[in-house]
């Protein structure tokens, strides 16, 4: 539009990953509730108003602490829900029908954790993403599970580790895939790539 962007008034100044709801609710995950910095602490502003983020009886805005891990790396919509990745556990942050408690969590799994945050992606409803364990993840609608793979030994062996914050999931839709690139032996940038035919 020709318009710089500006920050959101009222916003949490400080946020690790933010994303919006399929229902319209502006998230930080990872945020600052006024008190200090939370990297556990997801927020949400009102529906449909990225200025509102205290909650009030007048709004929906609200805030919800995860319990399992040491920081959120990501949030994504998914099909059903919307999925929570912190460094440790997979949660799913769903709508509620009673309009004043907004969003329910719901821990699906532990030892998933997300190795860096766009290291996930969703393909028809289907989260994918790389772990920090040294597997891959999927999660359609169930208990998440590790993807069987041939190859993670040597992807692991090879990843930059002190750069797994850059690590990047994408779908090659031309050939139904899922690819990672990722900095391989050493590189600070993305070097190498892994797909996975889904």
């Amino acid at each position: 539009t020709g318009v710089r962007a500006q920050p959101v008034s009222n916003a949490p100044s400080v946020v690790n990953y933010a994303f919006v709801t399929p229902e319209l609710f502006a998230v930080a995950a990872g945020a600052h509730d006024g008190s200090g910095f939370d990297p556990m602490l997801v927020r949400w502003s009102d529906q449909g108003v990225n200025t509102t983020w205290s909650p009030a009886v007048t709004n929906q805005a609200g805030d919800y602490r995860l319990a399992i891990g040491s920081r959120i790396v990501a949030g994504i919509a998914a099909a059903r829900e919307s999925l929570i990745l912190t460094d440790r556990a997979l949660y799913s942050m769903r709508a509620l029908s009673d309009a004043s408690l907004v969003y329910g969590f719901t821990l699906l799994g532990t030892g998933c954790g997300l190795i860096g945050p766009n290291a996930v992606t969703v393909v028809g409803g289907v989260a994918y993403w790389l772990s920090n364990n040294g597997e891959f993840w999927i999660y359609d609608g169930g208990a998440p599970r590790p993807l069987p793979s041939g190859v993670i030994d040597y992807v692991f062996s090879a990843i930059t580790l002190a750069q797994q914050e850059k690590i990047y999931a994408c779908r090659n839709g031309l050939h139904d895939e899922i690819w990672w690139l990722y900095p391989a032996d050493g590189n600070a940038e993305n070097s190498n790539y892994v797909g996975y035919n889904y």
